[in-house]
């Protein structure tokens, strides 16, 4: 019979294993972060995120296949609220009042977190087809799944439709987003409401319903 001092030392060792696995995956998330915010795309790589945070490239490559899921995983940490705000708009503000306010979310986002985010979208341009790994940008950063809740809700009420589903309509809802801010020189609020206007247009089921 294993004693209580003995499960005690045990639960006490796996306890301190994890934290030591959190201070190096805050180390290494922290050290990507500086990098991405301070260097173009093609100048990071995983040494030099490995070097930033006292570690070996064998211990990213143990989290992050490659340094576009690592981009992925620092700027994830930012939308970690979303799920509550947006079910809060849902209710508050309706489904065309929750979608223009997570799309002005999403662009602050972006704006805010620009070289970061411009390394994301970089890193989804080299991905095809649906996301296969764990390590796909697009899974570890999911930006298009609060869009996709809100098109989904949209939808059940009758307010919407969706040219396939919500969430392909949703990823190109993102995308195009994206493209705005990085192809434009304007204000979060200026991209977010011209994507606003263009989708409604086309997914709204009564057109006289959209309103600014």
């Amino acid at each position: 019979m294993i004693s209580e001092e003995a499960v005690a030392e045990s639960n006490w060792r796996v306890r301190a294993a994890n934290t030591k696995k959190t201070r190096t995956l805050n180390k290494i998330l922290l050290s990507a972060q500086k990098l991405f915010e301070s260097c173009d795309y093609d100048e990071v790589s995983i040494e030099k995120i490995a070097a930033g945070a006292a570690v070996g490239p064998a211990t990213i490559y143990q989290r992050f296949a490659t340094k576009g899921a690592l981009a992925a995983a620092v700027l994830a940490k930012s939308i970690s609220g979303y799920d509550d705000l947006v079910e809060q708009d849902i209710n508050s503000i309706g489904v065309l009042g929750a979608l223009h306010a997570h799309l002005e979310r999403l662009a602050n986002l972006v704006k805010n977190n620009y070289k970061l985010a411009r390394a994301v979208f970089i890193a989804n341009s080299f991905t095809e087809g649906p996301p296969t790994s764990p390590h796909d940008p697009r899974l570890l950063l999911p930006l298009p799944r609060h869009v996709a809740q809100i098109l989904d809700r949209g939808v059940q009420q009758g307010l919407l439709h969706v040219p396939t589903t919500p969430n392909d309509t949703a990823g190109s809802i993102v995308s195009a987003l994206m493209v705005r801010i990085v192809a434009r020189d304007e204000t979060a609020k200026q991209s977010s409401d011209f994507i606003f206007s263009l989708i409604t247009t086309g997914l709204l089921v009564e057109k006289d319903l959209i309103h600014f």
